[in-house]
């Protein structure tokens, strides 16, 4: 691997987990969307998935999302993470501005740190969807500086 590129995304430092990072920020208006069901998996409320995950997405689409969404065990976000790969590895950023599960704040404060070079949209946390142009294009350049 020799970059990364981002998406609405996290990218804690070594020792620091998800939950860490998040305490940096408030909390994404969002938030209150997600469940923990009783096997410890993180669901996204399917009646409120497209006003809080994919708002800017066309609302046929967003409803197939919430229905086809994959669960995200709870435990995952409390490891810390061991070795990040951003400090060695060169990174770009598709940052959301309209993130109602990612703090835009915390996503700024996560670019700046590691140095990635940063694209923004006014986006919901479903960019790839949204704005496929912008992250097909953020990816090339990725791909073209690397190469």
């Amino acid at each position: 691997m020799v970059g990364l590129v981002y998406l609405s995304s996290y990218g804690p430092e070594e020792g620091e987990s998800h939950d860490d990072i998040v305490k940096r920020f408030p909390p994404p208006s969002g938030r209150s969307a997600i469940q923990l069901d009783q096997n410890g998996f993180l669901w996204i409320d399917r009646h409120e998935f497209a006003g809080v995950f994919a708002h800017d997405v066309d609302r046929i689409q967003a409803e197939i999302m919430a229905v086809v969404q994959k669960p995200v065990a709870k435990r995952c976000f409390g490891v810390p993470i061991a070795q990040a790969a951003w400090k060695s590895k060169p990174s770009w950023f598709l940052l959301s501005e309209n993130d109602r599960l990612i703090n835009p704040h915390l996503q700024h404060f996560m670019t700046k740190r590691r140095g990635a070079k940063v694209v923004s949209v006014p986006s919901s946390h479903a960019s790839l969807v949204s704005h496929p142009v912008a992250a097909a294009k953020l990816i090339a350049a990725a791909a073209r500086s690397t190469s």
